[in-house]
């Protein structure tokens, strides 16, 4: 079983090297990734895990349809596909605790301003997004006192 991405994605490139398309070339976020996906579902009835190296606007990679097939996600957590839900269901009921604090990507992330979901890159699906979908901001202070029913009240 994989215990983190890399050795998950190392797993996949021994099994089923068809399975994980590298583009190494520069792609734009706005409409490209999400166009390689789809065009890859419908044509080529694909659904690899596509790696982008290089986006256009961002320092960090993009991955994506990591779990796009039960093979995958069976094979990510160490069973065969018929095997997953008590799999799951059994991970749920005793989580395995975290083991490390020195992984791999605590050396690269930033820390403190530097951390913001704003750095890492947004997609676009259709033409008419209003803008990219991105990882989801923080609510307004005035959002969260509404939701949570403490939001001073108007005659």
């Amino acid at each position: 079983m994989a215990q983190d991405l890399r050795s998950y994605l190392d797993l996949i490139k021994r099994k089923r090297p068809e399975d994980l398309v590298i583009v190494s070339r520069e792609v734009d976020p706005a409409y490209e990734i999400t166009a390689l996906v789809v065009k890859l579902e419908r044509e080529a009835r694909r659904r690899p895990v596509l790696l982008f190296e290089k986006v256009r606007g961002s320092r960090f990679p993009v991955l994506t349809n990591l779990h796009a097939s039960r093979a995958r996600l069976a094979a990510a957590m160490g069973v065969a596909p018929e095997q997953m839900l008590p799999a799951y269901l059994g991970a749920m009921e005793r989580p395995t605790p975290p083991r490390s604090r020195a992984a791999p990507c605590r050396r690269s992330c930033g820390r403190g301003r530097r951390s913001t979901w704003a750095s890492s890159p947004g997609s676009s699906t259709t033409k008419g997004t209003p803008a990219p979908i991105s990882p989801p901001r923080s609510r307004s202070r005035r959002t969260r006192r509404a939701r949570s029913g403490t939001a001073p009240t108007t005659a």
